[in-house]
């Protein structure tokens, strides 16, 4: 595949997922959060099913219940936060922190694997602490400080998800990851279902033609399709590259709420907007330079 085409692809999957927010936005205007978390983690399910079938990798992993909490965390709990935080939460900051997810990996990386930090991470991560307190900004009576602590509960769900992936591969677990996205959204579907036990609907659904393509979009293409998309790149571009989602994920979406929803940060949050960004920027910096010192020693 060439370079430009990947790098084409790569831009494809930015847009989709930063616009995921927007819609998800309008979507919450017709159907309740849980409702809407199921449906986008059967639609996904359905499709990376299809996927797996089509290209024939459809295999039963063997650490089955790793797998199963994998799902929980990276669609059960995630996709339920994203959404909640987004009824009332602004879009763009909604996604910087659920995209906080790589300060929690770290940090959750310390602790199950006794990981030594670089100068840069440990800076990266005092600069997100910071950057959340000015969001937050737990000295004002803001109504929309519950939506965004429910953000960074997505981004601590996901990073679990991540140590949980972790976990799956030093166990030797040797599964297409066309295959692992199937059963973890498969069983992200079943533990939102589940939920649907416990909760009571908000409101009845309003079917109408803006939902039905909200759905497709967040179901199909931010979900299904992304997901194949995103490992598919993974094979074919370096992981440097395909690590600054990280970084331009929130950046898009910040300025396309600011476009399209009208969603103008104020002097507090735009500094905290800075300080995660920056320390997003340094965490990417960290990876490039190890990926370059562990090229060099191979080359020795």
């Amino acid at each position: 595949m060439s370079s430009l085409f990947a790098n084409f692809l790569f831009f494809i999957l930015i847009i989709i997922w930063s616009y995921t927010a927007i819609v998800t936005k309008v979507a919450l205007q017709y159907i309740d959060p849980f409702e809407l978390s199921l449906l986008r983690t059967l639609i996904g399910t359905l499709f990376l099913f299809l996927i797996a079938v089509a290209l024939k990798k459809l295999t039963i992993p063997k650490n089955l219940w790793l797998v199963m909490i994998l799902g929980f965390l990276q669609n059960s709990l995630l996709m339920i936060f994203y959404n909640i935080a987004l009824v009332r939460g602004g879009a763009g900051k909604v996604v910087l922190l659920i995209y906080s997810m790589p300060f929690w990996t770290i940090f959750f990386s310390v602790i199950f694997f006794k990981e030594k930090l670089s100068l840069l991470q440990k800076i990266s991560f005092v600069l997100a602490l910071s950057g959340l307190i000015f969001i937050l900004r737990p000295w004002s009576s803001s109504s929309d400080l519950l939506s965004y602590i429910v953000a960074i509960l997505g981004g601590l769900s996901w990073a679990a998800a991540n140590i949980v992936a972790i976990f799956i591969w030093r166990r030797g677990e040797k599964i297409d990851g066309i295959t692992l996205s199937f059963w973890q959204m498969l069983f992200g579907f079943l533990g939102v279902f589940v939920f649907m036990f416990f909760v009571k609907v908000s409101r009845p659904m309003d079917v109408n033609l803006t939902l039905i393509l909200a759905l497709f979009f967040i179901g199909v293409l931010a979900t299904g399709f992304a997901w194949f998309l995103w490992l598919y790149l993974l094979k074919n571009i370096s992981p440097s590259v395909v690590g600054l989602t990280s970084l331009l994920v929130p950046i898009f979406s910040i300025f396309e709420a600011w476009y399209h929803l009208g969603e103008v940060p104020e002097k507090y949050e735009i500094i905290g907007i800075f300080l995660i960004l920056t320390a997003l920027l340094l965490i990417y910096l960290n990876s490039v330079m190890k990926i370059k010192r562990d090229k060099t020693h191979q080359d020795v």
